[in-house]
């Protein structure tokens, strides 16, 4: 008898050997058909919200509870994922970042800093195409919907509650065991779930935008996963909730949700910010993450990125500039640029200070930085 969805066993595939399917309904007719991987993954990439799931494989790693789920090739040792192609875009380009031909410095930032770079992957293979497809067609048409982040949470809690032992490492590496996952991950997927309860019961901190309907969950995993922001919040290498500094939490679930942050790729700098105290006190006096950066651990890198964006904008605005022809407001344009000309001639003044005096110290770069940024506040009441 054949054995149903729940029943299969679960197979370790490499991620080389799996392909796209040609015959995938949720892309484009153009698409269906395709044998170009590179085709189909600028279609994922551009459409599929591909580079957030690169970040959460690169952070968590990829678990056993998601398989794909395959049907081998009538030829050859290769693959066909019917279930799970957004997914595999993302372990196919986390493995080779040169098969993508767009969002390149995005990419090549998640695989620079990724945990886990998953190889073989979780599958569950099934003769042909069509064994997969009645399951699939309950599973998307009639609208059973994959569990998020939180939900998983929520399970996992009850899962805690009914096995835990005296020792939490030998309950977390039990339940690890029972969903097909790493100890490690387990602890912090639980660890962000008592977070969540905490700010649920102070009614999430006063933040209008969140709700327990409405609130990005898997955030909180990801910066569990940064060190200085769980000294800052007060847990312990076993994200054990008794030393949890309520205060602390509560400032951080702050700049988390209200707005400071705008993509998961930006815990990371919250993360330098949160490492440095005169960088925090930035925060607290309302400056944005971006400005807070410049006072934290790491001003030099924030500073060169800052310089680098503004060169790439003022190129665009260069070949703007070769399509204008009439234009009433000349003296405006005028104006902004000598603007630019001073920003940009302040700057290299500060920097030629920094550089003809070898010995000053950091609190007197940070002076003439902020003299700097006076003459910067002076010109802009003009």
């Amino acid at each position: 008898m054949r054995k149903q969805i729940g029943e299969k066993d679960i197979k370790f595939i490499d991620v080389k050997l799996l392909k796209f399917d040609p015959q995938n309904p949720r892309v484009p007719k153009s698409l269906q058909g395709q044998t170009s991987e590179k085709k189909i993954m600028e279609y994922m990439l551009t459409y599929g919200n591909i580079i957030e799931l690169m970040y959460s494989i690169a952070e968590l790693g990829y678990s056993s509870a998601e398989p794909l789920l395959v049907a081998k090739e009538k030829r050859g040792d290769n693959y066909i994922v019917v279930e799970g192609n957004r997914r595999l875009a993302a372990l196919k380009v986390l493995n080779n970042p040169a098969i993508a031909e767009s969002k390149k410095e995005i990419i090549k930032e998640i695989t620079i800093n990724a945990e886990n770079i998953p190889r073989k992957i979780p599958c569950i293979e099934y003769d042909d195409r069509e064994d997969i497809l009645d399951y699939l067609g309950f599973r998307h048409i009639t609208g059973v919907k994959d569990w998020g982040p939180l939900e998983k949470a929520t399970y996992l809690n009850e899962l805690y509650e009914k096995h835990k032992e005296n020792n939490d490492n030998a309950t977390y590496h039990r339940l690890a065991e029972m969903i097909g996952s790493k100890a490690d991950y387990v602890r912090r997927l639980h660890m962000a779930y008592k977070l969540y309860l905490v700010a649920s019961k102070a009614n999430f901190y006063g933040l209008k935008e969140v709700d327990k309907n409405n609130i990005s969950f898997s955030w909180i995993i990801v910066a569990l996963g940064r060190k200085e922001i769980q000294k800052y919040i007060g847990l312990d290498q076993n994200y054990s909730i008794s030393t949890l500094n309520e205060e602390k939490f509560g400032k951080f679930f702050n700049w988390l949700f209200s707005g400071l942050v705008k993509e998961s790729r930006n815990i990371g700098q919250l993360a330098e910010v949160i490492a440095s105290d005169e960088a925090i006190k930035r925060l607290e006096n309302g400056d944005s993450l971006e400005e807070a950066l410049l006072f934290s651990n790491e001003p030099e890198k924030t500073f060169t990125q800052l310089l680098i964006k503004a060169k790439r904008q003022l190129e665009l605005a260069t070949s703007a500039a070769y399509k204008l022809e009439n234009t009433s407001d000349y003296s405006f344009i005028y104006n902004l640029l000598g603007e630019l000309g001073k920003e940009i001639r302040g700057v290299k003044g500060v920097i030629d200070g920094l550089y003809k005096s070898e010995e000053k110290n950091d609190d007197e770069m940070m002076k003439e930085f902020l003299e700097f940024k006076k003459w910067k506040e002076r010109n802009e009441q003009h």
